[in-house]
C-alpha cells in the first residue's frame, strides 16, 4: 500500500495541516524537508520533484508553491522506479547536472570504470542507449536526489537550487504564480445520516443534497485541484450509543468537517464535537443556541434559527386567522402537543404571555412513546376541542401517524405542524390541508429553481421542501470558506471564515457572526434579509407545500381545511 504524507510550510518553517494530522506529525521528524519546503519559497521555481532517502526507505517528494505564501510538501513512500539503486540514482543525479564520467567518479570517488559499469546498467533499465537522452529523460521524470551527492560548485538541476538555498545561500526571487496540485486524498466531508427507524425520511434528503453540492463542486475543479467526497455513516434516532460511535467513525477517518442534520442532537455530543475542534455545520434547531447562558462552541454553526422562533410564527397566524376568519374561531384555545422522544421547544413561555395578552389560552401535552398514542391524543383533542392544534415533532413520521389519526374524526381546528411535513411531495398527497413552517425552506428564486433542476437531472424527482436543499448549502458553506483558507485542515482559519461569511444559498442568507453562531430568521430575529433566511409558513394545497406567509414570499393564500364543518 502506497502511504502519502502532506503538509504545508510557510516561511517561518511553520508546518500547517494539508490532509490529517498524521502528515503534520510526521513530517516534522525530517528537518531536512522543511528546510527544503522553505527553501522552495526563496527560489525561482513553483515546484520541485526529488527521490529523498531516510530510515531506509525511499520517498517520492513533492514540493510546490500554493498560495503564494507555502510550500505544500508531500512525501509517498515508495522504491525506486525501473529498479534503480541508491549509486545508480546518485549517477543520474550527477549525470543529468552534465558531468562526465570523470566528474562523477571524483565526486563519488570510485573508479571511472565502475561510473562506466553504472551507467550502462541505467541504459539497460531505462530502455535509452544515449547518454544525452538519459539526461534529459531523468530531468523530465524528475530521477535525482537529495541531498545532491558529491560537493558540486554549480548545476543546472532545480534541486540543486533548493539545497542551496536550504543551506543558507541567497538567490533573487521572482513573483510565483498560483500551482493547481493534484493530491491523491480528497477533501472529506463527514455526513452522519439515520441508517433506520424514525427520521429516515428527512436524512434521505440530507444525503441527496449534499451529494448534489459535491457534484456541482467537483465538476467545477474541486477546491484548488482537490477533489470533495462525502463519508456517511449511519445511526439510529433512539440510540445514543450508535451517534456516538457513528461520530467516532468520522473523527477515525480523519474528515475535515462534519454536516448533518437535525436528528443527531444532544448536548453532550456538541460538547464532544467541541473538543474536536472540527468545523461542524448541523440543522439541530432544537438545540440551546439561545435558550439560556450558552457557552459560546467556537466550532459549531446551526444552519438556521432556533426552534424557539416557531412560538413567534404561531402568534403571527392567530392574529391573522382571527382577522380574517373571525366566524369560524369558536373559541380562544390553543392545544401544543410535544413528544418527549425529541428535544423541542417552540418558545412556549413567550407564546403564552404573547397569546394571553390577546386573552388565549394555551395548553401543552407531552407525548410518551406508546403503540396507540396518537388515538389517546386525539381523545384528548376532542376533549379540549381547541381551534389551533400545534404539532411540534420535526419527525415526518410523528404528523403523518397523527393526521391519519386525526382525519378520521376531525374537528374545527387548524394543525399547524412544525417543519416535519417538509418532505411530503405533491405526488403523496400527504397531510392535505395542515400548515407547517420552516425556519430554513428551500427558494422559489432563480437559485432555488436551478438547484431543482439540478437536482430532478441526478435523481430523477424532484427535492423536498427544505432538508435537501439546507444540506446543499451546508456543503457550499464549507466549499466557500474552503475557496480562501489555507487549508481545509487549518481548523482555526476555516471557523473564523464561516463566521464571517454571509453566503446566500437556495433557501436564503447564512450569518454566524452573532454570539450564538446561528442562522438568523426573517422576521423574527431580524428584518435584514440581507443576513437572514425567511420563517416560511406552509399550507398544504392539492399535495403540494404553498407558501402562504410572510406576505414577501407568497405564493397562494391560506384557505380553511377540508374537514372543516361549518
Amino acid at each position: 500500500m502506497t502511504v502519502v504524507w502532506s503538509c504545508l510550510v510557510n516561511e517561518q518553517k511553520e508546518l500547517i495541516e494539508w490532509e490529517n494530522h498524521q502528515g503534520k506529525a510526521y513530517l516534522e521528524n525530517y528537518p531536512q524537508l522543511i528546510d527544503y519546503a522553505q527553501a522552495l519559497l526563496a527560489s525561482k521555481r513553483d515546484n520541485v520533484h526529488f527521490y529523498y532517502q531516510a530510515d531506509q526507505q525511499w520517498f517520492n517528494v513533492s514540493l510546490q508553491r500554493y498560495k503564494q505564501k507555502f510550500t505544500l510538501l508531500t512525501a509517498q513512500q515508495m522504491p525506486l522506479p525501473f529498479e534503480l539503486s541508491k549509486r545508480e540514482l546518485e549517477i543520474l543525479t550527477l549525470l543529468s547536472s552534465g558531468l562526465s564520467n570523470a566528474e562523477i567518479s571524483q565526486q563519488l570517488f570510485i573508479s571511472e570504470r565502475t561510473v562506466a559499469k553504472h551507467v550502462e546498467h541505467l541504459f539497460q533499465k531505462t530502455q535509452i542507449d544515449n547518454r544525452t537522452s538519459l539526461a534529459v529523460f531523468a530531468i523530465t521524470e524528475n530521477l535525482c536526489c537529495l541531498p545532491t551527492p558529491g560537493d558540486l560548485p554549480q548545476s543546472l538541476l532545480a534541486t540543486y537550487e533548493i539545497e542551496e538555498l536550504a543551506k543558507g545561500k541567497k538567490l533573487s526571487k521572482k513573483t510565483p504564480h498560483f500551482i493547481h496540485s493534484a493530491i491523491s486524498r480528497p477533501i472529506t466531508i463527514g455526513v452522519p445520516y439515520v441508517e433506520q427507524g424514525i427520521g429516515q425520511w428527512d436524512t434521505q434528503e440530507l444525503c441527496n443534497g449534499s451529494q448534489l453540492a459535491v457534484e456541482m463542486i467537483n465538476q467545477q475543479g474541486g477546491i484548488h485541484g482537490r477533489q470533495v467526497r462525502l463519508e456517511t455513516v449511519g445511526f439510529r434516532v433512539d440510540d445514543p450509543k450508535s451517534i456516538q460511535q457513528a461520530y467516532q467513525t468520522l473523527f477515525d477517518k480523519e474528515v475535515d468537517a462534519i454536516s448533518a442534520s437535525y436528528a443527531c442532537y444532544s448536548p453532550d455530543l456538541h460538547e464532544w464535537i467541541a473538543s474536536k475542534g472540527i468545523p461542524y455545520i448541523h440543522l439541530a434547531t432544537h438545540s440551546d443556541l439561545g435558550k439560556s447562558q450558552h457557552r459560546q462552541i467556537k466550532n459549531i454553526f446551526q444552519a438556521c434559527a432556533s426552534d424557539i422562533n416557531y412560538g413567534a410564527g404561531v402568534a403571527r397566524f392567530i392574529q391573522a386567522y382571527q382577522y380574517h376568519y373571525p366566524q369560524v374561531v369558536k373559541n380562544k384555545r390553543i392545544l401544543v402537543v410535544t413528544v418527549t422522544w425529541q428535544k423541542i421547544d417552540i418558545g412556549i413561555e413567550n407564546l403564552i404571555i404573547q397569546l394571553r395578552n390577546a386573552h388565549w389560552y394555551v395548553e401543552v401535552l407531552a407525548l410518551e412513546k406508546s403503540s396507540d398514542v396518537f388515538n389517546v391524543l386525539m381523545k384528548q383533542v376532542h376533549h379540549i376541542d381547541p381551534t389551533l392544534i400545534v404539532f411540534a415533532s420535526y419527525f415526518a413520521e410523528d404528523i403523518l401517524a397523527f393526521y391519519q389519526c386525526f382525519i378520521q374524526n376531525p374537528i374545527n381546528a387548524i394543525i399547524y405542524s412544525i417543519y416535519a411535513p417538509s418532505v411530503f411531495l405533491p405526488q403523496e398527497k400527504q397531510c392535505e390541508d395542515v400548515l407547517w413552517a420552516s425556519t430554513t425552506g428551500l427558494s422559489m428564486n432563480y437559485a432555488g429553481q436551478k438547484f431543482r433542476q439540478h437536482y430532478q437531472q441526478l435523481f430523477h424527482h424532484q427535492p423536498s421542501y427544505s432538508q435537501a436543499s439546507v444540506a446543499y448549502d451546508q456543503i457550499q458553506i464549507l466549499a466557500n470558506v474552503w475557496r480562501h483558507s489555507t487549508s481545509p485542515r487549518a481548523f482555526r482559519e476555516v471557523i473564523n471564515g464561516i463566521r464571517s461569511l454571509a453566503y446566500t444559498g437556495v433557501n436564503g442568507t447564512y450569518y454566524f457572526g452573532g454570539e450564538v453562531q446561528a442562522g438568523l430568521t426573517y422576521p423574527d430575529n431580524t428584518k435584514d434579509l440581507s443576513i437572514s433566511q425567511p420563517h416560511l409558513l406552509f399550507q398544504i394545497q392539492q399535495g403540494k407545500s404553498t407558501v402562504i406567509a410572510p406576505d414577501v414570499f407568497a405564493e397562494s393564500v391560506f384557505r380553511l381545511p377540508h374537514w372543516f364543518r361549518i
